[in-house]
């Protein structure tokens, strides 16, 4: 081998470098194609991996979109549960309401046969002007928070 490469007045085998001599030994067997694929196998991993490193990422936020929403689900059924809760607490206060006007109408019958009752009846008025205030009140509240609870729901709708 090294007679026919000193023949040609190349240089002694010993001077080649170990790439030269992968490359000579290439040609020589024919497997210059097989770099080729290695190196467009490791071109397509490099692709591959820029690809899953942008799923994962992508995967990471919706997970976190995921996990906000269930948040935001959680705090809406909550802010239900309170609605529920105060709008039962307004239907005990109106029915209260109710019963007091039915008192004052039976009071207003007997106060020309009773004169000690017309205190009472005063008492009664201004207890229905309060009721009426914090039904009003209520009402409000009601309204406020179900502005809030559409808010919130068409804030999630577009974030989801």
């Amino acid at each position: 081998f090294t007679s026919v490469f000193s023949a040609q007045n190349r240089r002694p085998l010993a001077s080649y470098q170990p790439g030269e001599i992968k490359k000579l030994l290439a040609e020589l067997l024919g497997i210059d194609h097989l770099r080729d694929l290695s190196a467009k196998a490791g071109e397509v991993a490099k692709l591959l991996t820029r690809s899953l490193d942008t799923l994962q990422r992508d995967v990471l936020t919706l997970t976190g979109k995921r996990d906000r929403a269930a948040v935001v689900a959680r705090e809406i059924w909550q802010i239900g549960e309170s609605l529920d809760a105060e709008r039962n607490a307004r239907d005990g206060e109106s029915a209260n309401a109710a019963k007091l006007l039915q008192e004052r109408a039976t009071l207003a019958a007997k106060q020309a046969a009773n004169a000690g009752t017309e205190a009472r009846l005063r008492e009664l008025n201004q207890r229905k002007g309060e009721l009426d205030q914090r039904a009003a009140s209520l009402a409000s509240d009601e309204q406020a928070a179900s502005g809030r609870v559409l808010t919130r729901r068409s804030d999630l709708d577009r974030q989801v």
